[in-house]
């Protein structure tokens, strides 16, 4: 078995109806070597059986049924992390979607980076396109972040290297509240060791 160019974490308790949706965007990529997490955390009968079907119907796909653990599953995220295959780290929520060049242009950026995310960009339901402009790599912002002060950062666009994780001995671990990914960002921020990078984002 070779080894998968990135592998993609999705943490997953009670969305049956969107799971599959979800699941599905991720081996839809432009890059198809990837291996799909899906880390479940006590899940609901419902998210169980969904999950079990879409193992079942692409290889790439991996079920982890873990017991449901403290507030937001960050130990059950740990588990998924370091048990993953590739080396290149990518998430998605289980009610987003990935567009199909995720995958590609985060995977690129980590050529130069060890943690690598891009802005926000909201579609409003009046039609109305807004974009969090931000950059993760300015020691400024890095600051913020740190300090809880701000936030602009996401799992679902964000990747990185799993060393990057591992030396940080174990960010989702150590999360003292629900805020696991704000604690896992701040881990990264935290490090000067860590090279930040935020991709360009552009409408055209």
């Amino acid at each position: 078995m070779t080894t998968p160019y990135g592998s993609i974490v999705i943490p997953t308790h009670d969305r049956d109806t969107t799971l599959a949706l979800a699941v599905r965007s991720a081996p839809s990529q432009s890059v198809r070597d990837v291996e799909v997490i899906i880390a479940g955390d006590g899940c609901t009968p419902a998210v169980r059986a969904v999950a079990l079907e879409l193992a079942r119907e692409d290889r790439r796909v991996r079920f982890l049924d873990l017991p449901k653990a403290p507030l937001r599953g960050g130990a059950n995220r740990d588990v998924a992390v370091r048990s993953a295959a590739a080396s290149r780290i990518f998430y998605n929520d289980d009610d987003d979607l990935l567009l199909p060049h995720h995958v590609e242009l985060l995977g690129e950026a980590l050529n130069d980076a060890d943690v690598v995310d891009t802005p926000v960009v909201s579609v409003c339901t009046e039609g109305r396109v807004a974009i969090g402009l931000h950059d993760s790599g300015h020691p400024v912002q890095r600051r913020l972040l740190v300090e809880e002060r701000f936030k602009g950062v996401f799992d679902t666009h964000l990747a990185h290297w799993k060393r990057t994780y591992t030396d940080r001995a174990g960010a989702w671990l150590e999360a003292p509240d629900h805020r696991a990914v704000l604690h896992m960002l701040k881990s990264f921020a935290a490090s000067s060791e860590v090279r930040w990078t935020t991709l360009d984002c552009r409408i055209e």
